[in-house]
């Protein structure tokens, strides 16, 4: 993570705790609706999470470039290097707020636009 101009960042949470949480609840909700859809016959699931499954899962694509592509991903500061955005940056207001926008397809855009007036 970072710009490439720079050293690399490090997040101000762990990631991996937090990504393997919201795994575990996505897990749990799965294993709720299978409950409520079969009813009777439901004995219960096995939910089994590493925290290096989720952090892997955040790379999962880098790994595939790299293996079938030999492409070597390099820092981008707030761009994703697959499908880059003109304008997913963060962005300091007239009224020194801090904002992070984040669009990938041409509506998004347009509607970004709309919102801001343009």
């Amino acid at each position: 993570t970072g710009h490439p101009d720079r050293p690399p960042t490090h997040f101000g949470f762990s990631l991996g705790d937090v990504t393997t949480g919201i795994m575990g609840a996505f897990a749990v909700a799965g294993a709720l609706f299978k409950r409520e859809a079969i009813g009777d016959r439901f004995d219960g699931e096995c939910i089994d999470l590493a925290l290096y499954e989720s952090l892997f899962r955040g790379i999962d694509w880098q790994v595939i470039l790299y293996d079938q592509l030999n492409f070597v991903a390099e820092r981008q500061g707030n761009q994703f290097q697959v499908s880059p955005s003109p304008v997913s940056d963060t962005y300091l207001s007239g009224d020194g707020v801090w904002y992070t926008v984040a669009t990938g397809t041409v509506r998004s855009v347009q509607s970004l636009l709309e919102l801001l007036g343009g």
